[in-house]
């Protein structure tokens, strides 16, 4: 029991079942006797030159009491051994080991600052924000938790003693309840450090596209799952029986145990060089980025926060190897135990860094984001046809021309150098940003910036407090028509995903003063002045999904008699839009003005009937725009058959035309 020799005073070598008396738990017991008869030898040897009864020379000379401990070990049971040394301690004044108390801020406060960070991830998580929940969110929960479980795990052993000399410690059976929980301590410690850097690498295979970088993450991911499997299972079989782990200090039962300071160093020095690799990684992507130096700094120094979770890793290795586990295993191993509870926190919070970010990028956005100011960059509109083919409108009443605000959502950053493989959708970072095509997106350009903030800036205007309105108002943007919504098309450009949970995180400011239409129950729409509806990429099971929201979706006009559509309503779909010239075609006017051929018309009258039959209006867009007389005819058509929503770029000539 080469391990139990060395955590038991350098006096524990037989396997020899002994008894000690009820002395054995009293603060100041007894010498056993097995000790006595040793002293006794050790004095009839000549060992010292002390005199028999001159204590403070014996407790004083070495000579002695080597000699002394060797007779002990060989004659003693590991409990008669302890009581001798807590004896032998009292009558040579040796003062008691006072370790780490059970709570004491070097570990409360980051575990709380862990459990704050950790509770904004989960609550930016729940209303959109971060990209939706994915696997680093499910690894994360479980490594908080474990991170938890491991703080009490330390109180609970200092509770029985840990801190303190091994010999000091009564009753000798928190000893076996002690290291029961060191037992579980390391274990845990190794499961949850792994999972805490497995739910880093899923986080940056969310955000970083390059194929190296995913190989390499990938790796890195199975190291630390092989990592845990094998250290897991070396701790967890390191004594045979596996009981010796709590009980083998007393030196009672036979078997055998590996050297357990060899086994901690190697997986140190393993998961500091993984560490190191993790914290270089994310950094040398955000280098190859197209963003400003002040914006790549904040960012690249949010990654690099996991050299923090890496020099106390190695302050760890260095407490240790300066408190190898020798005489007193209850003082020396303290140490490292109260450094891997600050270590397990410090995962978890450099784990949730990221989404922390994004969530006071939401909050305050003037502060860390873009300005939220009332001076706001306007969207220019072309003065031709054809530069916005995807044509997004916002609304007029039942039937009506509404100007065109054509753009789109592109949830990310611009690709790097040129590498479509390493195009990075930063989705914990940065801001929607707007563009009809990724040459057009800049760091102003936001959603928030062109759209939100202007919109709510009118509503504002349009909804003022004034101790002549005696009831609140929720009046839409239309100074003619207050009670009409405005149709508030986001069109998906990237990953329709990741791109509209971004976008229902940046309507919450609109959210938030009431001014979304809503569904309730899947049941009941109740208008308010904006209706959001997303188009382009947007998923259909995004909406659909969910009974409660305040988003839709734009269906596809001419497809909606298809059998897969059958169950779209205006529940889902108040609008359903499609392409002026794919779906009707070329228009050449006749000399009786008639815009549509009588095929033309036919297809344009069932598809708006079928919309009409389900409670959805149309639209169309990319209409003509030239000739005028053309444009001017098939805008009449469209109104004379009942279309909801009309799109225009030029606003002159839709004046014009009415």
């Amino acid at each position: 029991m080469q391990l139990h020799r060395a955590s038991l005073l350098g006096i524990l070598g037989l396997l020899v079942v002994g008894v000690v008396g009820s002395d054995a738990d009293s603060p100041n017991p007894e010498l056993p006797q097995c000790a006595v008869t040793c002293q006794s030898q050790t004095l009839n040897n000549n060992s010292t030159l002390c005199a028999s009864t001159d204590t403070s020379c014996l407790c004083a000379d070495n000579v002695f009491q080597t000699t002394l401990t060797e007779c002990v070990t060989a004659d003693c049971t590991g409990r008669e051994a302890l009581v001798a040394k807590r004896a032998s301690s009292r009558q040579c004044h040796v003062p008691y080991h006072k370790g780490h108390p059970e709570v004491e801020a070097a570990t409360l406060v980051p575990l709380i600052l862990a459990t704050l960070l950790f509770l904004i991830r989960m609550t930016a998580k729940a209303i959109g924000l971060g990209g939706g929940w994915g696997p680093d969110d499910y690894t994360i929960i479980v490594a908080e938790i474990l991170a938890i479980i491991l703080f009490a795990l330390n109180a609970s052993m200092i509770h029985h003693g840990f801190g303190s000399n091994i010999w000091d410690i009564v009753p000798m059976e928190d000893i076996t309840a002690l290291y029961k929980r060191f037992y579980g301590f390391v274990i845990l410690y190794k499961a949850q450090i792994s999972l805490a850097k497995i739910s880093v690498c899923l986080f940056l295979l969310r955000i970083f596209q390059s194929r190296a970088f995913r190989y390499v993450t990938y790796i890195i991911i199975g190291l630390n799952a092989a990592i845990a499997f094998t250290w897991i299972l070396t701790d967890s079989l390191r004594c045979m029986p596996p009981r010796l782990a709590w009980t083998g200090w007393a030196g009672e039962e036979p078997g055998k145990c590996i050297d357990f300071m060899t086994a901690t160093f190697a997986n140190a020095f393993v998961n500091i060089a993984v560490d190191t690799v993790m914290v270089l990684m994310p950094v040398y992507e955000i280098l190859k980025l197209n963003l400003n130096a002040r914006k790549k700094a904040g960012v690249g120094i949010m990654f690099a926060m996991g050299l923090v979770l890496t020099v106390v890793a190695i302050l760890r290795v260095v407490v240790f190897w300066f408190n190898r586990w020798g005489s007193n295993p209850t003082v020396e191993l303290q140490p490292i135990v109260h450094w891997s509870v600050i270590e397990v926190q410090i995962a978890v919070l450099c784990a949730c860094l990221p989404t922390t970010r994004a969530m006071f990028v939401h909050l305050f956005p003037g502060v860390i984001g873009e300005s939220a100011g009332t001076s706001y960059p306007q969207p220019t509109t072309p003065s031709g046809r054809g530069m916005f083919p995807n044509g997004r409108s916002t609304g007029g009443q039942k039937s009506a021309i509404a100007k065109t605000v054509s753009y789109s959502v592109d949830y990310g950053s611009k690709p790097q150098h040129g590498d479509e493989d390493s195009f990075v959708r930063l989705v914990e970072m940065e801001p929607a940003s707007v563009g009809h095509d990724e040459s057009s997106l800049t760091e102003e350009r936001t959603l928030e910036s062109l759209y939100i903030n202007p919109i709510l800036d009118v509503l504002k205007r349009q909804n003022p407090q004034s101790p002549f309105v005696k009831e609140p108002t929720n009046n839409g943007v239309f100074d003619t028509d207050t009670s009409q919504t405005l149709y508030f098309f986001i069109d998906c450009k990237t990953s329709g995903r990741e791109t509209f949970k971004a976008v229902i995180a940046a309507l919450q400011p609109l959210r938030d003063q009431g001014y979304l239409t809503t569904l309730k129950n899947n049941k009941t729409i109740k208008y308010g002045p904006i209706t959001v509806i997303g188009t382009g990429n947007t998923p259909l099971e995004m909406v659909t999904s969910v009974a409660d929201r305040d988003y839709f979706f734009d269906a596809q006009l001419d497809t909606l008699t298809d059998a897969e559509n059958v169950g779209i309503t205006n529940l889902t779909s108040p609008i359903a839009s499609t392409s002026f010239g794919s779906s009707i075609g070329a228009v050449t006017l006749g000399d009786n003005d008639s815009a549509l051929t009588d095929d033309q018309l036919d297809t344009l009258r069932s598809q708006i009937s079928a919309a009409k039959s389900r409670g959805i209006g149309a639209r169309y867009w990319e209409t003509p725009y030239y000739p005028i007389r053309t444009r001017n005819a098939v805008w009449r058509t469209l109104l004379q058959e009942g279309v909801t929503l009309v799109n225009a770029d030029d606003l002159d000539a839709v004046a014009g035309y009415f």
